[in-house]
């Protein structure tokens, strides 16, 4: 059983393809990098590179790993519309992780963690996940005065059996974490494969004509937007 995977919601995005026995074991048959700002020439070659290395035909893969964010615009938009165009084309599956998820499941042993990435102005994307990233106990944007009143909980951030993870650049942010261990990862496409592996088990495929990106940021519509209902409804009378 092989799978496509494709992540393009970093700045560095990547491309892997991994093989399953029937008792989950899993094999990374290759993987490849894809530079800052060139998703859009060299995705699909590279696609095609990682399949002809293993002597694969695209038909032969039996479905697709994509990170549907959150990420950036531009990112989010060339691998879901990659991915998107080939299952379509294969009619094969699409399992469809939240960044936040895949981040989570590489600290397979902590009973809750905690994931960060930088939204930009200021924010942070937040995730709680139990379950090494099965079970999402929560998805939002905050600021660093909220994040800090969520780690200052013991309840909601216990010391023990707990973990927080973030990429490299927010870490070194995170001051705001009252003195918590901090564990620095970078996610690329070949660590989807553990939680994609109990996505087909339990058939959580991610419906094609549906299947949309969480981008990282707001849009400057949502945060500049002040029109209270009532004026945008025009005045009572």
């Amino acid at each position: 059983m092989r799978w496509l995977a494709v992540d393009t919601a970093g700045e560095i995005g990547s491309v892997a393809l991994a093989q399953w026995d029937d008792g989950g074991r899993m094999t990374l048959l290759g993987s490849m990098d894809l530079p800052t700002r060139s998703f859009s020439a060299r995705l699909l070659p590279a696609i095609s590179e990682v399949l002809q290395q293993n002597h694969i035909a695209l038909a032969a893969v039996e479905g697709f790993v994509v990170v549907r964010g959150p990420g950036s615009f531009t990112g989010l938009r060339v691998g879901l519309s990659a991915v998107k165009g080939l299952a379509e084309a294969t009619d094969k599956p699409v399992i469809a992780p939240s960044r936040l998820a895949v981040m989570s499941s590489m600290q397979p042993e902590a009973s809750q963690v905690h994931a960060l990435l930088d939204a930009g102005r200021g924010e942070f994307y937040y995730g709680m996940y139990r379950d090494a990233g099965w079970e999402c106990a929560q998805e939002s944007l905050e600021t660093a005065t909220t994040l800090r009143a969520i780690f200052a909980d013991e309840k909601s951030v216990p010391r023990s059996g707990g973990c927080i993870v973030a990429e490299g650049a927010v870490a070194a942010a995170l001051t705001l974490l009252e003195q918590r261990a901090v564990v620095v990862v970078h996610a690329t496409a070949a660590d989807v494969f553990s939680l994609a592996w109990r996505y087909r088990q339990q058939q959580r495929f991610a419906d094609v004509a549906l299947l949309d990106a969480n981008y990282l940021r707001r849009s400057d519509a949502e945060l500049f937007a002040r029109i209270p209902a009532q004026a945008a409804q025009g005045p009572n009378k």
